[in-house]
C-alpha cells in the first residue's frame, strides 16, 4: 500500500465591491431596451505568482435590444463590458442584458467586452437560435509580462501566459 502526501499552501487574497444601475425600458409594444453601467473597484492578490497585486475599479457600461417581429420569432442585440472581480463570480445585478449573460467562467480581474447579436425561432415544440459574438477578454493577474521574468526566458512571457488570460474570439 502506498500512501502520497502533497502538503502545500496557497493562497489568494481578493476583495471586490461593485454597485450598479440598470433600466429596462419598454420603447414600443414588442420592443424592450436595457441599458445601464456596473463599477466594480477590488484587489486580487495570490501569494503563487510572482506579479504584484492587480487592482481594478473599472465602470462598465452596457445595453441591448429585444424585438420581437413575431409571436415566435425574437431578435437579440447587446454590447457589455463586464469585470470579474472574484473567483465564484457573485453580483448582485442581473446576469444578463437583452438574454446574453454577463458572467462566464473567467479568471479573476478578467475583463471582457463583447457585441453579441441573435434571433430566436419557435414552432411547436422545437426552437431555433443563431447567434453571431465577438468576445475580447483580458485578465491582468495572469497575463506575464517579459519584464516580470528573468531575462534568459524573457521571450516565453507569451507561452506562459495561460490562454484564457488574453485571448480574442469571434463566433456564431
Amino acid at each position: 500500500r502506498t500512501s502520497v502526501q502533497a502538503r502545500a499552501e496557497s493562497a489568494a487574497d481578493e476583495h471586490s465591491a461593485g454597485v450598479y444601475v440598470r433600466d429596462d425600458i419598454e420603447l414600443l409594444p414588442g420592443v424592450h431596451a436595457t441599458i445601464g453601467a456596473r463599477y466594480d473597484d477590488g484587489v486580487y492578490a495570490d501569494a503563487q505568482q510572482t506579479t504584484s497585486d492587480v487592482t481594478f475599479n473599472r465602470w462598465n457600461p452596457f445595453g441591448g435590444v429585444s424585438i420581437r417581429l413575431s409571436p415566435v420569432t425574437t431578435i437579440h442585440a447587446a454590447a457589455f463590458r463586464n469585470t470579474n472581480g472574484n473567483f465564484i463570480s457573485s453580483k448582485m445585478s442581473p446576469p444578463t442584458v437583452a438574454g446574453f449573460v454577463f458572467e462566464r467562467n473567467e479568471l479573476p480581474t478578467a475583463e471582457r467586452r463583447e457585441e453579441a447579436i441573435s434571433i430566436q425561432d419557435g414552432w411547436g415544440r422545437s426552437f431555433l437560435e443563431a447567434r453571431v459574438f465577438t468576445r475580447q477578454t483580458v485578465a491582468p493577474a495572469f497575463v506575464v509580462s517579459a519584464e516580470s521574468l528573468p531575462a534568459i526566458i524573457a521571450p516565453l512571457a507569451a507561452v506562459l501566459t495561460p490562454p484564457d488570460a488574453n485571448f480574442h474570439a469571434k463566433g456564431l
